[in-house]
């Protein structure tokens, strides 16, 4: 296959922009990109003009929390962090069965395909039905065609038999994706977060984690999380890391209640972190100091912690945060969308061993089109610009993972939208009586 006659951003090591140009395609990967019309080939599709990148990467979701849009729980009035946890988010998650995580994938998938998201990490919990549940989302993510990096948080707050079963869970799937093989599945290990887990869990995880497994946990988030670590004399990171849990391939989500001395405890680990704006203004808990991190060395990426599957706005987000926060508007000009188009690409091809986010040939041919029309001049040197004030994910017409078309024209190819609004809709109506209980 060779698409012709696109705006090409590669994001490639030297940022090539191709004004008219082509992209070829073969077996997954792709061959051949750059200017003009390219070789012949006996699939051609024209462009019209659009404006080709990447496929977007989102490190950090929560596809669990798909089926909760709109709910409204009477007796659910939080005045804190901990109270919207217990009141909304883990009055979900155990509540979730195996029939509601595959919708809530199928939901998330649906949306990430329309957005331009082709590669996700997802960090799950469905303490009705633990072991499987990583399965049924894999199954769900082949289906929709799209690329999933998965995990199972675990956690002591419903007792050692679930914490035991999310662990199992985490090394069935871990063992079950390194037997498989392909490209477009990967594994975690889930924590939850340092409060909910006891010393006595976290010793039975590094026992039996195999070495070579990252782990993909929330970090400092909230101040519970703190408070809970000062009672035992530490830190949420120092606790974690003494347990042998934060590694060169670990995710560490959020990161705002840090210490100082946890900076270079961080960066020594080769750990990255993940932020995710609109979540943590959403919970009232604080702000990343992306700032930071990037002054010690260590890597940020972009994620949503599931609160849109939008990551261009997620990245303007990121960036109007970052000003308003440091109150310097010389800020976020550049480091959100680098988040977003380097960093994330960076750490997805680490985990799945495929060059990821860039249009070069041997990359995974994970692509999108967006009918995006800039006024003013566009290329390479300026793409942040238009990306922070003239896109967004509705704009995505077309979306490519692994060389096949997930939609085409604004229709997704992968998942039946009438049935799924229908099968969704009804589900979730009894999903949210359950938790008005």
């Amino acid at each position: 296959m060779i698409i012709r006659n696109a705006r090409i951003f590669t994001n490639d090591a030297d940022n090539h922009y191709y004004e008219t140009g082509f992209i070829q395609i073969q077996d997954g990967l792709i061959t051949q990109v750059g200017a003009g019309e390219g070789p012949a080939d006996p699939e051609v599709i024209d462009a019209k003009g659009k404006i080709m990148l990447p496929g977007l990467i989102n490190l950090h979701n929560h596809i669990y929390s798909a089926l909760s849009r709109g709910v409204y729980l009477p007796k659910h009035n939080p005045n804190n962090f901990l109270e919207i946890l217990e009141g909304m988010w883990w009055n979900l998650d155990r509540n979730l069965d195996n029939p509601l995580v595959a919708l809530s994938a199928r939901a998330t998938y649906y949306e990430c395909i329309k957005n331009g998201v082709t590669t996700i990490f997802d960090h799950h919990a469905s303490f009705s039905d633990v072991l499987g549940s990583l399965e049924t989302i894999a199954k769900e993510s082949r289906q929709a065609g799209m690329r999933s990096c998965l995990c199972f948080e675990v956690t002591d707050r419903y007792g050692k038999d679930k914490s035991k079963q999310s662990i199992d869970e985490n090394l069935q799937f871990i063992e079950e994706v390194r037997q498989d093989g392909r490209d477009d599945l990967r594994a975690l290990f889930g924590l939850h977060a340092s409060f909910t887990l006891d010393d006595e869990t976290l010793a039975d995880i590094s026992r039996r984690l195999p070495e070579e497994v990252g782990t993909h946990f929330h970090l400092s988030e909230g101040i519970d999380d703190e408070i809970h670590a000062q009672e035992l004399g530490t830190t949420p990171l120092r606790r974690l890391i003494e347990h042998g849990l934060v590694k060169p391939n670990s995710l560490a989500i959020h990161g705002i209640h840090l210490g100082d001395d946890d900076f270079s405890l961080l960066k020594d680990t080769g750990a990255a972190v993940i932020h995710n704006p609109q979540s943590n203004m959403g919970n009232a808990v604080g702000y990343c100091p992306v700032l930071k991190f990037l002054g010690h060395d260590i890597p940020v990426g972009l994620g949503t912690d599931g609160y849109t599957q939008d990551m261009i706005e997620t990245a303007r987000i990121a960036a109007l945060m970052m000003r308003h926060e440091n109150k310097n508007p010389r800020t976020g000009w550049v480091e959100p969308y680098d988040m977003l188009l380097q960093t994330n690409a960076e750490l997805a091809t680490k985990h799945f061993g495929l060059t990821l986010g860039r249009l070069e040939a041997g990359a995974g041919a994970d692509l999108i089109l967006l009918d995006y029309v800039p006024y003013t001049p566009f290329g390479g040197d300026n793409l942040s610009g238009h990306l922070h004030f003239g896109m967004n994910g509705a704009m995505v017409s077309d979306t490519m993972a692994k060389g096949q078309w997930l939609m085409r024209d604004r229709q997704v190819l992968t998942i039946d939208e009438a049935d799924l609004v229908a099968e969704a809709s009804a589900a979730a109506e009894g999903l949210w009586e359950e938790m008005k209980k």
